[in-house]
């Protein structure tokens, strides 16, 4: 069995409209929410293998955050460009970056498409996956090669003000 779990970035700042979306940088918010999700999926019994975020500057900074609070090295981060505003075919190729030796994955990325991947994925009935949202889904493949969307189910769902 295999876990994969999507974050959506945590809350970014608008203070400089003029900055590129992809360098928006997190707001104070988003710095302190991000510690605060990655505890929680400790409290889950959640323990990441590996980290795969989006190049955008909010969704690399949310991954650190959660790599330091994980005891995760933040140099082993992979960044994948396809989870910059991804949808479900990103999500799932993703999966190939993973190491077989790998159980549980987190995806840092950004909604529309962490929303639709839940919604038509999973079969959930989530409006809106907010900023700093935390998905867990299950895979019953015993490879990442043999992820298949058809058997993911959507197990856990939690967010900063939840």
């Amino acid at each position: 069995m295999k876990t994969i779990v999507i974050v959506r970035h945590a809350k970014s700042s608008w203070d400089n409209p003029s900055l590129k979306d992809v360098n928006r940088k997190l707001s104070k918010r988003g710095i302190s929410d991000a510690p605060i999700m990655a505890a929680q999926l400790i409290k889950s019994g959640i323990k990441p293998d590996v980290l795969i975020s989006s190049h955008a500057v909010r969704a690399l900074k949310t991954a650190e955050l959660f790599a330091e609070t994980l005891s995760i090295d933040k140099e082993t981060i992979i960044i994948e460009k396809q989870l910059y505003h991804g949808d479900i075919e990103e999500f799932i190729n993703a999966t190939m970056l993973i190491p077989e030796s790998a159980s549980t994955a987190v995806m840092f990325g950004h909604n529309p498409g962490i929303t639709y991947f839940a919604n038509v994925v999973c079969e959930a009935n989530i409006e809106n996956v907010p900023t700093c949202g935390v998905l867990v889904i299950q895979s019953k493949a015993d490879t990442w090669m043999d992820t298949d969307i058809s058997d993911l189910k959507l197990t856990n769902f939690f967010y900063p003000k939840k």
